[in-house]
């Protein structure tokens, strides 16, 4: 899709979004898996920060005007 985020965690993995919502974790092995996805609902993603200490994903939106948090569980 359309990149436009990209973090790493604590483990390595990458952590990317795209313009349309769709935010995946990709593991060094090349391993994905998808975290969420808000292209159902038009929240488009924007760039992404991933708070290490907290495991929270910042997210912000381009349409909707707000910051979404969500918690990583690991």
């Amino acid at each position: 899709g359309s990149i436009d985020g990209l973090n790493i965690d604590e483990d390595g993995n990458f952590i990317i979004s795209d313009f349309y919502g769709k935010v995946q974790c990709i593991a060094p092995s090349g391993n994905k898996h998808l975290l969420f996805d808000t292209s159902f609902e038009t929240i488009n993603a924007a760039d992404i920060y991933y708070e290490k200490s907290n495991h929270v994903l910042y997210v912000p939106t381009f349409r909707a005007g707000k910051v979404m948090a969500y918690e990583i569980i690991k």
